[in-house]
């Protein structure tokens, strides 16, 4: 096999196959597999999870697939100069070389038979999706638990309902939820979950890759055999990813979703925001409780250093009285919730009883839904 390939495009079609290359028990997994064939090269990483095949043009001389060892092969093309054509070449068995300019450089190569492949996509129907809706969805993924005694927990729900593909996650301390419409997801996902007897729950670590490649084009998203696809470009690099997912019951969040307060406190996410990191600066690592209540007709936060007396107030304007209210929160999880928004106003939903969740809406944006748990304040 031989190929050559403009360095700038080969840089960046490796930086994107970093997102699921990781080094592992098997050597190969520390390989990037190369295929050239036509005028394209495709590489593939992988750590068992998740797969990643990221295409560019090249100029191919020798079909053929060789594997290269994947750190080596990212520095030396990410070091040598701008423009520079770089050549590769092997026969996929015993080394790989790689020239640019003046530069040439050998890799050990290991058999390409010996590269786990993805699974096979088949003919599914996919589900396209804008790069800032499939943004969007996948904001929720702060609130995925990471414990493993909740493994059903340890990934974004995906399901579907009147026309609406909706994204939620929870970690049973705060709840995500988001939705955006999208036409076949109901067919789709119905499909899947028939199939698989499971609900279709994308690992954590996967919501982040996708995240992380974003794309420039509508991005295709489809389910199949407990596997998710998602397919993409970027510029003239095009992509797939191939990810395993989760194999679980997800429990049904609705029944601790709280109604919204037709009467709900508005205020400005940004102010409130700041507040909150002003405020985490006090308590110690291991109490991240903040205190919410009233004073003077407006919302007031407080928090204190059990451990050296240090305390603090945060007044932040509001459009009602909130009335005679203290309630416990986690201040980090509320800062990551209204890290999620992007809208400039906030409505909270002040619980009626004792432990009931807080609510965060806004009345920008009705397809999001953030929840948080109080703290006991005993």
């Amino acid at each position: 096999m031989r190929f050559f390939a403009e360095r700038t495009i080969f840089s960046r079609a490796l930086a994107v196959a970093a997102r699921t290359q990781k080094s592992g028990a098997f050597p190969v997994l520390d390989h990037v597999l190369i295929q050239a064939a036509k005028d394209q090269v495709t590489l593939t990483t992988s750590n068992l999870t998740q797969w990643l095949d990221v295409s560019f043009p090249a100029r191919v001389d020798e079909a053929g697939q060789i594997t290269a060892d994947f750190r080596r092969l990212k520095s030396l093309v990410d070091g040598l100069a701008d423009g520079a054509e770089i050549s590769v070449e092997g026969d996929g068995r015993e080394k790989t070389t790689v020239k640019g300019g003046r530069s040439r450089y050998s890799f050990p190569s290991f058999d390409p038979v010996d590269f786990p492949p993805p699974a096979a996509c088949g003919e599914e129907a996919w589900l396209s999706l804008p790069p800032a809706d499939l943004e969007y969805l996948l904001s929720v993924e702060f609130a995925v638990s990471d414990a493993e005694t909740h493994y059903f927990l340890t990934g974004v729900h995906v399901r579907a309902a009147s026309g609406r593909l909706r994204f939620e996650a929870t970690d049973t301390h705060r709840l995500a939820a988001a939705s955006v419409e999208c036409e076949g997801a109901e067919a789709l996902l119905e499909k899947e979950a028939a199939k698989s007897k499971n609900s279709i729950i994308i690992p954590s670590d996967t919501a982040k890759i996708i995240r992380a490649t974003g794309g420039d084009d509508p991005v295709r998203i489809t389910f199949r055999d407990a596997k998710m696809f998602v397919a993409g470009t970027l510029g003239k690099i095009s992509f797939t990813l191939t990810s395993k997912m989760v194999e679980a019951i997800y429990p049904d969040v609705d029944r601790v979703i709280p109604e919204a307060d037709k009467n709900g406190i508005e205020m400005n996410r940004a102010e409130l925001r700041a507040a909150l990191r002003r405020l985490m600066t006090l308590p110690d690592k291991k109490k991240s409780m903040v205190v919410i209540g009233e004073h003077e007709g407006q919302i007031q936060i407080t928090s204190r250093n059990t451990a050296d007396g240090t305390a603090g107030a945060e007044t932040v304007a509001s459009s009602r009285d909130p009335g005679p209210v203290e309630i416990g929160a986690n201040g980090f999880y509320l800062i990551d919730a209204l890290d999620a928004m992007t809208t400039e106003k906030v409505i909270l939903s002040v619980p009626a009883g004792v432990g009931k969740p807080l609510r965060f809406d806004s009345p920008d944006d009705p397809n999001r839904i953030l929840i948080i748990m109080p703290i006991g304040m005993d």
